[in-house]
């Protein structure tokens, strides 16, 4: 990867057959694990995110073009939170608030247990 980031494609398929590395099963297969390791979240342009992953499809393409492609992320949707503007009180959980109540009144508590010991 490196080789084709500095050097370009070129170089770098004149590295891979000089080494014999385009034919080696474990490069191959770690061309395949870093594939599936980096993530392939892509920006609104359509480029990866991540630069690892872009040089990484080159190079495949370039070498191991019987690879397959990296899978696409999908990028999860998240929808606008609902606001609480309007809904019943039930379905918040809320009762008539005295629960809010004894918490301000705990608050307190824990000065009066200090004085008694």
């Amino acid at each position: 990867m490196m080789v084709y980031e500095e050097d370009g494609s070129k170089a770098c398929q004149v590295f891979i057959d000089r080494h014999g590395l385009r034919n080696d099963s474990r490069i191959k297969a770690l061309a395949l694990a870093m594939m599936q390791a980096i993530p392939t979240t892509r920006g609104k342009d359509g480029k990866f995110l991540r630069p690892e992953m872009t040089t990484l499809d080159a190079l495949r393409l370039l070498v191991w073009d019987d690879l397959p492609a990296p899978p696409e992320e999908v990028v999860p949707v998240i929808d606008k939170a609902p606001t609480l503007k309007g809904m019943p009180s039930d379905i918040l959980g809320e009762d008539d608030g005295a629960e809010e109540d004894d918490l301000a009144d705990d608050v307190g508590d824990e000065d009066d247990d200090t004085e008694d010991e």
